[in-house]
C-alpha cells in the first residue's frame, strides 16, 4: 500500500521553529516520516 503523508500549516510551522533551534530535527523527522510510511500501524 502507498501512504501520503501531509503536514497541516500549524506543524510546519512550529517544525521550522523546532529545526532552527536543534539542526537534527530534519533528519529525525524524515527518518520518522519514512519509518510510518513503511509501517503506518507503528
Amino acid at each position: 500500500m502507498s501512504y501520503n503523508i501531509k503536514a497541516i500549516p500549524f506543524f510546519s510551522k512550529e517544525a521550522k521553529k523546532l529545526a532552527k533551534k536543534y539542526p537534527s530535527f530534519k533528519n529525525d523527522l524524515s527518518d520518522f516520516i519514512k519509518k510510518i510510511s513503511n509501517n503506518p500501524k507503528q
